[in-house]
């Protein structure tokens, strides 16, 4: 038999292959060459094989140099052995073998024939041997397969054909049929015997030592898998008929490549663990010729216990890595770690999207290319297979009570029903990566998680903290994915979700910038902030976001960089200053009211990319570098983005209708007046980031349930509602008395919403009765519309649908070209856009200043318990305008305190209240520091460091200045925005408005442009001592001090009561507690003081917090422009004071802080907690009140809440 190679003779390698195929070796005889040729032609691998020759320096003499070249095996053995058995075999055993089969070929043929016929024969006999037929081609391979047999066979199997196809087929058993894979994309052969429970190809898992399992998508596509089982070098092939076991890895190798279901170049995976897999892979590969996969690292199929799947399963990589698989071809060397299937290539474009890329159309260079892969290990603690969740489509069910589910015949309504979207790992679909691993997104659409390294979330979570944010980043350690890395190595990113730290504990707000307000604690945007892309100066401009689609001074920046489009400046003139100024310049108290620059036409279509090379695109996007805004606009953590839409001018004033930066869009889109994002997590190199966002979907939720409503009432007729409500009656009926308060509730809803709808189809038959065109059509299609309005409403409390306020979003946002937060919202080269003519700017929340004048008591020095919130909250925004400046390299902010000074001799009480003041700020402001450093790494920012400057100024004794103390801050960026007090401008769409009778929720943004007067109810007048007609107020004691040093600490609520009032559509009343000490609490928890009220008008405000309580129905909202609204508070209303809250278990009571008439008449106010409901006829359920009849102004509310998303 041949003999392997061994350790002694190792060291004599055989020769390697000539560059030329033919230099160096003796000539073929001509025919014998081109019978060479014909075999090999087009098959470039076979070629390189078979440029194997035996040449004069073996240590074989056994052949004369003076021989035929066709009759020497060292010219044409390289068709029979591969690298495999050359590695494997000594020289002389292959050339020995070599002989043996030429010489088996040539057993009846003529000797003077055999040097001319040598592979005509070894043709031969490979169809002999191989079963194929006289005209089937035989190719290297075939060839390769006899070497391969030879090799293996005895020496009395090299003197008779049929004796080598005996030995080569006689384990043919294996390729039963019933051992085949045949699955998606995979064949092969299952030879562990277990009963055809093979496992997932498309995925293997690697278990840890700590026992955790990594499940990784299979580095190959299009395969042929081997399954078995083995111990140490033998390996056992069980079949139907019994176990077949093999210990000549040969003819394992020649068993595979002969299996008629293997198609040719499918890669094939040696599914399977041996002593010597290596050798196995080698074996196959040449018999093959394909890539052949196999893995080193204990490979097995075994259970997932949490899952209790069947996988494939390995050992982890040497050395952490995250691959545990090696694939070779034939005559190749090993190749360690995965297939990179659907890895992100190598972007030659600058990375940092700072400077433009000068190498392709200015077009093609703002085409996103996202990063995208597979290739990922997926780590699943849970069990569930869960990569992420999320909100799911909407479908519309029929549905009926659930009291009456077994009833095939119950009346039903046409719901609509929302579940959540699980995408699972199965399959590995493709997310998207940041360029260095430690970010993963679902894709660019948003969802609710993603994934991130621990350090990215970290270092993220230290910014959020420091910017005051009132959202943290979870992170999920049971769920997590491993990438790749280029060293081999990988990164471990966990699934990660937002923890919202506001009072609810859950978001509050749908509305883009009301949510951004929420996510900054409650703080409004205050500042744009422009940057040099260079590392130059960063500069801020304060801006007002009350209006529901401008914010001030974006308009007044279009307007200058449309100029510079059209070369009236030069773009080497804007710089961050320049662009600040401009934002300056806006004067108006809100944007939105038509007197500002309309800039779109000529902002718009610079942007646009329809055109390439366009110099006024060029332009701009020069001086858009230069100041850092659209795709330069690169916003930190904690920080956000503003888009907003430049308008035209309309028929009525702003226009959104065109959008100039996509010429070919339609003109009738729909378009949102801007959009606030905002940045919570960064990758690791702070080159991707993921924001946190929301947007208003009002409008589309108000004609979806038209829709439906609609629907439902076509579905069942008039006969059949009022058929389905006596069936409701009769339920409803039934369930009385059971105690089920649940299934009643429900019941009930149902009945009134069929009622309603009932309704709504009595009015479509007035509609249609009347004349077209006529006055009582205009008044039934009003009613008609009302009672459609109210069935909508209804019939959304009455879904089971995900609310809007939880439809958050997460997107990831880059530096890399096309994937800026401009470049995503803009949409200029893709379809759809939710912002025309947009500009993107870095946005600011909740880091203004206001002037707070803070009040005392006659007398008084120590700093007044009432004022302490006001402090408090101007010390919270000092320090976090403090980080942010330190970390902007801007001068930390000052605080100057003044107080009224009466007499120009004696004691200086003014000076002495600003001290006290001021020494209460300092501990305010080191208690803000340290919350808002709290487990963040140092250095640290301390209240020491901070101008806190008490002084006094004189007045005269009956200046209300005399007992007040001044609280002012100096920003260090330029202090606050100029506002010209013409009045505030425009209108106010809540102007005239009831809130009881529009059925505002409590807590809705409401625009106050004057005070109201007029419609308070009668009520008693209280004494101004601060005492209701029970007795003294909560907050007050019989041992308060009497002398005029301040008064005792406000306690803590220990009762609370609720304030109801119900509304002719809402099933539920609104709602908020009032406490015995006058501190009230929204639905969402969040709690305004007693102290620190405004009278404005009739109605009250709360600076401190923007609350707004209307003095007429106890109605509480908030004010949206309040940082435009107090400056003028004083100058609207000349009479506007402060008050405190009070409250007993009946009543709400207002009361002047101060009975002095420079602080007003001293009327108190009372309003009451609940309203008496009106009497009805006792039994039957009550039908909902007919809707107003003109639906006009709710209509008017969504499309204002549409403004902005």
């Amino acid at each position: 038999d041949p003999h392997p190679v061994t350790d002694a003779d190792a060291g004599t390698p055989l020769p390697p292959p000539p560059t030329d195929p033919r230099g160096g070796w003796a000539e073929f005889p001509e025919g014998l060459t081109d019978e060479l040729d014909r075999l090999l032609a087009g098959n470039a691998e076979a070629e390189a094989l078979s440029r194997f020759r035996f040449t004069d320096e073996s240590d074989s003499d056994s052949e004369s140099a003076d021989s035929d070249p066709a009759d020497d095996p060292r010219n044409w053995a390289g068709l029979l052995f591969g690298p495999a058995a050359r590695a494997e075999y000594e020289t002389e055993a292959l050339l020995d073998t070599a002989r043996a089969v030429r010489d088996l070929a040539h057993r009846d043929t003529p000797a003077d024939a055999v040097a001319t016929d040598v592979l005509a024969g070894l043709r031969e006999l490979t169809r002999q041997v191989l079963g194929l037929g006289d005209q089937d081609p035989v190719g290297a391979r075939d060839l390769m397969l006899l070497g391969s047999l030879a090799l293996s066979a005895p020496l009395d199997a090299l003197t008779d054909p049929d004796t080598l196809t005996d030995l080569l087929t006689y384990q043919d058993a294996a390729l039963d049929d019933r051992t085949r894979i045949d699955t998606d994309g995979t064949t092969g052969r299952d030879w562990t015997g277990t009963g055809g429970q093979t496992p997932p190809l498309d995925s293997y898992a690697v278990q840890d030592a700590d026992g955790t399992f990594t499940v990784w998508p299979s580095p190959w596509t299009d395969s042929y898998v081997v399954l078995a089982q083995s111990t140490g070098t033998a390996v056992h092939l069980h079949t139907p008929d019994g176990t077949l076991r093999i210990d000549d890895t040969a003819e394992l190798a020649r068993l595979i490549a002969r299996d008629p279901h293997r198609t040719p170049g499918d890669d094939i995976v040696l599914a399977f663990a041996h002593g010597d897999i290596e050798t196995v892979a080698n074996q196959v590969a040449d018999l093959t010729g394909s890539r052949v996969w196999y893995s080193e690292q204990d490979l097995k199929v075994a259970t997932d216990w949490r899952s209790g799947a069947e996988r494939l399963m390995t050992g982890p990589a040497p050395g952490g890595g995250a691959h545990t698989w090696t694939s070779l071809r034939p005559g190749q060397d090993p190749v360690p770690g995965g297939r990179a299937t659907g890895a992100p290539a190598a972007d030659p474009r600058t990375s940092d999207g700072t400077v433009p890329d000068t190498t392709a159309s200015d077009i093609d260079a703002r085409r996103p290319h996202q990063l995208t892969t597979r290739e990922y290990g997926f780590v699943d603690g849970h069990g569930d297979g869960e990569l992420f969740r999320n909100p799911g489509d909407l479908e519309n069910t029929p549905t009926a009570p659930r009291s009456l589910a077994a009833d095939p015949d119950a009346p039903s309504l046409l719901l609509a029903t929302q579940t959540w979207d699980v995408e699972r790992a199965d399959g590995h679909p493709a997310v998207r990566i940041s360029a260095d691993r430690t970010l993963a997104v679902q894709n660019e659409y948003g969802s609710q998680q993603v994934y991130a390294t621990r350090k990215a979330v970290d270092d993220s979570n230290v910014k959020l903290t420091r910017a005051g944010l009132a959202v943290r980043l979870g992170i999920d350690a049971e769920r997590s994915i491993v990438l790749p890395t280029p060293d081999g190595g990988g990164n471990r990113l966990f699934r990660v979700t937002p923890v919202f730290t506001n009072r609810a504990g859950e978001s509050t707000e749908e509305v883009c910038r009301d949510f951004a307000i929420m996510l900054a604690g409650d703080g409004r945007a205050s500042h744009l902030v422009f940057r040099d892309p260079a590392g130059g100066s960063t500069v801020t401009a304060p801006a007002n976001a009350s209006d529901g689609a401008e914010v001030t001074g974006t308009h007044h920046l279009a307007e200058a960089l449309g100029e510079v489009a059209d070369g009236i400046h030069r773009p080497g003139s804007a710089d961050p200053d320049w662009a600040a100024a401009l934002v300056r310049r806006d004067d108006r108290p809100t944007g939105g009211d038509g007197t500002g620059p309309l800039p779109a036409a000529a902002y718009g279509s610079a942007l646009s990319l329809e055109r390439p090379h366009d110099p006024r695109r060029i332009a701009l996007t020069e001086a858009a570098r230069r100041i850092g805004v659209n795709e330069f606009a690169w916003a930190d953590v904690g920080e956000g983005y503003l888009v907003q839409s430049v308008a035209a001018p309309g028929e009525d004033g702003p226009s959104l209708e065109t959008n100039y930066a996509k010429p070919s869009t339609e003109s009738d889109e729909s378009y949102f007046g801007y959009h606030f994002i905002t940045v919570v997590l960064a990758s690791e190199d702070g080159t991707h980031q993921v924001s946190l966002e929301n947007h208003a979907r009002a409008a589309a939720r108000e004609e979806r349930l038209r829709d439906l409503v609609r629907a439902n009432i076509e579905a069942a007729g008039l006969d059949g509602l009022r058929g389905r409500a006596d069936a409701l009656r009769r339920e409803l009926a039934r369930l009385e008395g059971s105690g089920d308060d649940g299934a009643i509730k429900e019941v009930r809803g149902h009945l009134d919403l069929t009622i309603l709808l009932t309704r709504a189809t009595l009015a479509r038959q007035e509609v249609l009765a009347t004349s077209p065109g006529s006055p009582e059509r205009a008044a039934a299609q009003r009613s008609f519309k009302g009672v459609v309005t109210a069935a909508s409403r209804h019939l959304e409390r009455l879904e089971s649908t995900v609310p809007g306020k939880r439809l958050w979003y997460m997107r990831m946002f880059t530096r890399r070209p096309g994937e800026s937060a401009h470049d995503v919202n803009a949409s200029l080269l893709e379809e759809g856009a939710a912002e025309a003519n947009p500009l993107t700017v870095v946005v600011l929340h909740g880091q203004e200043e206001r002037t707070q004048t803070l009040y005392f008591e006659p007398g008084a020095e120590r700093t007044p318990d009432s004022a302490l919130n006001a402090i408090r909250h101007v010390a919270a925004r000092v320090a976090r305008t403090g980080l942010w400046n330190t970390a902007n390299h801007l001068p930390l902010p000052q605080v100057h305190l003044v107080g009224g000074r009466t007499s120009r001799l004696g004691r200086d009480v003014g000076r002495a209240r600003a001290g006290n003041v001021a020494a209460t700020f300092r501990q305010e402001l080191a208690a803000a520091l340290r919350t808002l450093q709290d487990g963040t790494p140092g250095p640290h920012l301390t209240a020491d460091l901070f101008a806190v400057e008490a002084a006094s100024e004189r007045v005269e004794k009956t200046d209300p200045r005399a007992e007040t103390v001044e609280l002012t801050v100096d920003d260090g960026r330029g202090g606050p925005r100029k506002v010209a007090l013409r009045g505030l401008r425009g209108g106010s769409p809540d102007d005239g408005r009831d809130p009881l009778a529009e059925q505002w929720p409590i807590g809705r943004p409401v625009t106050l442009m004057r005070p109201r007067f007029g419609g308070l109810p009668p009520a008693p007048a209280l004494p101004p001592t601060g005492t209701t007609d029970d007795g003294p107020s909560a907050g007050m004691s019989d041992d308060a001090p009497a002398g005029g040093k301040g008064k005792a600490p406000e306690p803590r609520p220990s009762r609370w009561f609720s304030y109801t009032r119900t509304t002719e559509s809402r099933a539920e009343p609104l709602r908020y507690e009032v406490a015995d000490t006058g501190h009230l609490r929204l639905p969402d928890g969040q709690e305004i003081p007693p102290t620190g009220w405004t009278r404005f008008g009739d109605d009250f405000v709360h600076p401190g917090t923007g609350a707004l309580l209307r003095g007429d129905s106890g109605w509480l909202g908030r004010v949206a422009n309040l940082d435009t609204l107090v400056p003028a508070l004083t100058a609207l209303d000349p009479d506007a004071a402060p008050y405190r809250i009070t409250a007993d278990p009946s009543s709400l009571h207002l009361i002047p802080e101060y009975g002095v008439p420079e602080y007003g008449d001293g009327t108190a106010l009372r309003i009451p907690l609940t309203q008496e409901p009106a009497a009805g006829p006792p039994g039957a359920p009550t039908e909902p009140a007919a809707p107003p009849a003109d639906a006009e102004k709710a209509d008017a509310e969504t499309a204002k809440a549409e403004k902005a998303d």
